[in-house]
């Protein structure tokens, strides 16, 4: 099989959810080649995912650090969750935006994210409630 047939047959067997993950990709790209403007700076990227999380999941959950990949094309910006007087208390996802149109290309789906927000809390569950009494007694 030629690598252009086994690449349509990869294609083709993607589900929907995948599908449109890679359609963002690709017309965030052909975006990027016609758009002479300059990228977004990491701080818009920042902003933009707390935009997306805001409308997609409750409090707790923030953009962390973006860091660029794809030849400077796109911001990968990790989703944490984060306590008051503790701070982050994990990594729960991702939203990948990108650097000339911001806009969301693909983000880890907002379930899959509480479900990780789930364990992290799980994990550190006594550290979280002595976090909190200390504040109440202070």
């Amino acid at each position: 099989m030629l690598p252009m047939e086994q690449t349509k047959e990869k294609l083709d067997a993607l589900s929907d959810d995948r599908w449109i993950a890679i359609s963002g990709l690709v017309e965030g790209w052909m975006e990027t080649q016609q758009n002479d403007s300059a990228p977004i700076v990491s701080q818009a990227a920042q902003a933009i995912v707390n935009d997306w999380i805001l409308n997609r999941l409750p409090d707790r959950f923030t953009a962390l650090e973006p860091k660029r990949m794809a030849a400077g094309d796109i911001w990968c910006v990790p989703v944490g969750l984060a306590y008051p007087n503790i701070g982050i208390i994990g990594q729960v996802g991702e939203v990948l935006v990108s650097a000339f149109s911001g806009g969301v290309i693909s983000a880890t789906r907002p379930e899959a994210m509480k479900a990780i927000a789930i364990n992290c809390y799980t994990d550190r569950e006594d550290e979280i409630k002595a976090a909190f009494l200390s504040t109440r007694n202070a």
